[in-house]
């Protein structure tokens, strides 16, 4: 339990030198292929080290001014599961806008959901990391409240919000997410998708609207 206070200790670091940097050091993929793996083994051996290289890299690329768009003019969040099928589909919008996907819930969640400090019984620890996940990432009020803490956190100018179509609970505040990131001023647009079957996605539609919605609402 205080090995997984460490990683996440680590990782948080990487994520205040993503938000603080003038323009993001690491692309969202690079974001979560790192973080996921270890999340999974959180507390291992490996997984401290590797959370500890990961914040090594994203500090030094910040310090010496390295960006993975030196192209860049808006940051945008992903709202939901990753689209793990089409990973290229957070690039797409590079080059055209400057558009750089600089969060998701898979960085930010850890520091924020999983260190706990004080607390002397290792189950009672284990068990409150894990009895909050739905409430951070889902349920309202928690996690309309939190992404827009992270969205202002992290400059965010404007925010896709996916809506799963076979994963309902994953789903359930997503209006309250929307409504809340609009009323701090953050242009949001629905992405409806399958995470894990490709078979209804639309890759040409979703990067055509994505697009629109750049150049419409948040430009």
């Amino acid at each position: 339990m205080e090995q997984v206070n460490r990683q996440e200790e680590y990782f948080e670091e990487a994520k205040r030198a993503i938000c603080e940097a003038p323009k993001s050091p690491v692309r969202m993929q690079e974001q979560i292929t790192n973080v996921m793996a270890a999340q999974w083994q959180r507390g291992s051996d490996w997984a401290v080290q590797h959370a500890r290289s990961f914040r090594d890299e994203v500090v030094q690329r910040t310090n010496e001014g390295i960006a993975a768009c030196p192209n860049e003019r808006l940051r945008i969040m992903w709202v939901g599961a990753g689209l793990w099928y089409d990973l290229d589909f957070f690039t797409a919008f590079e080059e055209s806008h400057g558009a750089v996907f600089v969060w998701s819930m898979y960085l930010a969640f850890g520091p924020d959901g999983y260190i706990r400090y004080g607390l002397d019984d290792p189950m009672a620890a284990l068990a409150s990391r894990t009895a909050s996940f739905n409430e951070y990432l889902h349920n309202p009020p928690w996690a309309a409240e939190w992404i827009v803490h992270q969205a202002l956190e992290h400059r965010i100018d404007g925010a896709l919000v996916l809506r799963p179509r076979s994963m309902k609970p994953a789903g359930t505040g997503r209006l309250f997410i929307e409504r809340a990131l609009e009323d701090a001023g953050i242009p949001v647009l629905p992405i409806d998708a399958d995470v894990v079957d490709a078979r209804g996605w639309h890759a040409d539609g979703a990067r055509a609207s994505v697009r629109s919605f750049l150049d419409t609402r948040v430009f």
